[in-house]
Order: structure tokens, then C-alpha cells, then sequence
């Protein structure tokens, strides 16, 4: 019983583990493409001006 009980917890730590390196890693891509379009936006500015 001890030992399923600290499977299960086990289990639990790498979920929260996982989800936290998907946030991450939205995150990461989210400022990317934020980056990303902040250049495509000033090049079309400095070419509109």
C-alpha cells in the first residue's frame, strides 16, 4: 500500500513537471512570434515612412 501510494505521487510530480514545461515552452513560443511580428511591424513602418 505505502509503495502505491508513493507511485502515485511520483506520478503526480512528473505530470506537474510536464505541465510545466509545456507552459514554458508556450510561453517561449508566444514571445517568438510576439518578436517575430514586432520586426515584421517596424520593417513595414520604417519602409512605410
Amino acid at each position: 500500500m505505502l509503495c502505491f501510494e508513493h507511485l502515485s505521487y511520483c506520478l503526480v510530480e512528473l505530470h506537474l513537471r510536464l505541465l510545466l514545461l509545456i507552459m514554458f515552452d508556450m510561453i517561449g513560443g508566444l514571445i517568438l512570434v510576439m518578436s517575430r511580428l514586432q520586426a515584421v511591424v517596424l520593417r513595414v513602418w520604417i519602409l512605410g515612412v
